[in-house]
């Protein structure tokens, strides 16, 4: 199998096109998770995540931050500034440690405050960036999965230059090169199955590796 990567001249023309498709197989579905295990309460996280962007939104600081990387036009390069920033505040702590809980996910607004987190939170803090900066939701998703040595919350991001996904991961296997020079999702064998995904506009259940569309 071959991983076929369009033209900058056929993406020029057509890219946005390309990445609707890509898009549309990831086919909206309801997801409903036990966030915090301190209590017995399951929340749509669809509705979570965009409650909590409404939050972080009102914060002047993360708001600051968020005209900065504003002045980056260009979304690849604007993609990989706020993977950085992300690595350089956060310090990977388990739920455990902070919350004395198995499972905690935190709200953007709480790991921006307290600059900790484990997996899902560095990714939740990516997606509200990239959300409220007006990256295209159809670029971008955190996702859950099966990865080498069990399961994972990531970042997959759908460049504009070829219509190829990449792996944003601030903490497992966090690499800071820009987008050309990154490996792909397709070819990464780190990262298996997804279980689940989501972004500001829906969540979707059981997808594949979505460069597997375009190989033959």
């Amino acid at each position: 199998m071959i991983e076929i990567k369009f033209s900058p001249e056929l993406m020029a023309k057509y890219g946005n096109y390309v990445i609707q498709q890509k898009d549309k197989w990831r086919i909206p579905k309801a997801i409903w998770y036990k966030l915090d295990w301190r209590n017995d309460k399951l929340r749509n996280l669809h509705k979570w995540f965009c409650e909590s962007l409404e939050e972080i939104g009102e914060n002047s600081q993360f708001m600051a931050k968020v005209a900065f990387f504003n002045t980056i036009k260009d979304p690849n390069v604007k993609a990989v500034a706020i993977l950085r920033y992300v690595k350089r505040i956060l310090t990977y702590i388990s739920d455990e440690t902070v919350w004395y809980v198995k499972e905690k996910w935190q709200t953007p607004l709480e790991t921006w405050t307290i600059r900790t987190g484990d997996c899902e939170d560095g990714a939740i803090l990516l997606a509200a960036f990239f959300s409220i900066c007006g990256i295209s939701s159809k670029q971008w998703s955190v996702v859950c999965g099966d990865v080498k040595g069990g399961g994972h919350a990531y970042f997959l991001f759908t460049s504009n230059l070829n219509a190829i996904t990449y792996v944003l991961d601030w903490c497992y296997w966090y690499n800071s090169d820009t987008i050309p020079k990154r490996k792909t999702f397709f070819k990464d064998l780190k990262y298996y199955d997804v279980w689940f995904g989501f972004n500001n506009m829906k969540s979707w259940k059981k997808i594949s590796n979505p460069n597997k569309k375009f190989v033959r």
